[in-house]
């Protein structure tokens, strides 16, 4: 049975295993340090006031993440959807799918009518949020700049 629960602190230490489980594997190949890197990475979505979390469960099991906040836009209430994720093993039988419908239920039902996020146009998720009815928006690019010389 697939369930879902607010997140809590409890869950920290499990989410940010598996977040880094599912991050530093292809297609991300991200390079968090160790569980506690990534840990203070989510307490501190976790902790944002304006704050939604969740967690996805399969049999009692954590298999995914969702971490977005809450924001007052100009053209109404939306949620950024800061980190999202289903498990590797548990991809690929809906679960992400029920995952963004299940917050989406709860989120209307605070008033917030719109989903927004950032990813990597090239890789399976821009194809799956497609395939979920989020829309591209062609004109927009992610600027970056770094600050510091990090490898000394």
């Amino acid at each position: 049975m697939t369930a879902l629960r607010r997140m809590t602190v409890d869950d920290l230490p499990k989410v940010a295993r598996l977040f880094r489980q599912t991050f530093n594997a292809p297609p991300w190949n991200d390079e968090w340090r160790d569980d506690a890197h990534a840990r203070r990475y989510l307490a501190g979505l976790l902790a944002n006031p304006q704050g939604r979390c969740w967690v996805a469960l399969d049999g009692g099991e954590l298999c995914g993440a969702l971490f977005g906040h809450r924001r007052d836009w100009w053209s109404g209430d939306e949620c950024f959807i800061d980190e999202c994720f289903i498990v590797p093993q548990w991809q690929g039988n809906g679960l992400g799918r029920w995952l963004i419908e299940a917050v989406s239920a709860e989120l209307m039902a605070e008033g917030i009518s719109l989903l927004s996020l950032l990813t990597i146009r090239q890789l399976p998720a821009a194809g799956f949020y497609r395939h979920l009815g989020f829309q591209a928006q062609p004109d927009c690019h992610l600027f970056w700049k770094q600050l510091a010389d990090q490898t000394g």
